[in-house]
């Protein structure tokens, strides 16, 4: 960049705001397109780097504190 243009970071995240592809949609959307929630219960018993469904609660898993 020359010296004359200083960088204008507000500038730059208007340029990708308006950035399309090619079916003319935004490649990028203004805020969070979901939201997800996850019970996730810390258990020693299972390996590190696993998640495995806690068969007392439904819809809850079990992971090693290390993974979590």
């Amino acid at each position: 960049m020359s010296k004359d243009k200083k960088f204008d970071p507000q500038n730059l995240y208007e340029k990708l705001m308006k950035s399309t592809n090619a079916a003319e949609l935004p490649h990028f959307q203004r805020g969070p397109s979901d939201e997800i929630k996850v019970d996730i219960t810390p258990d020693k018993s299972v390996a590190p780097a696993m998640f495995i469904p806690d068969p007392l609660r439904p819809g809850c898993y079990k992971a090693h504190p290390t993974t979590i």
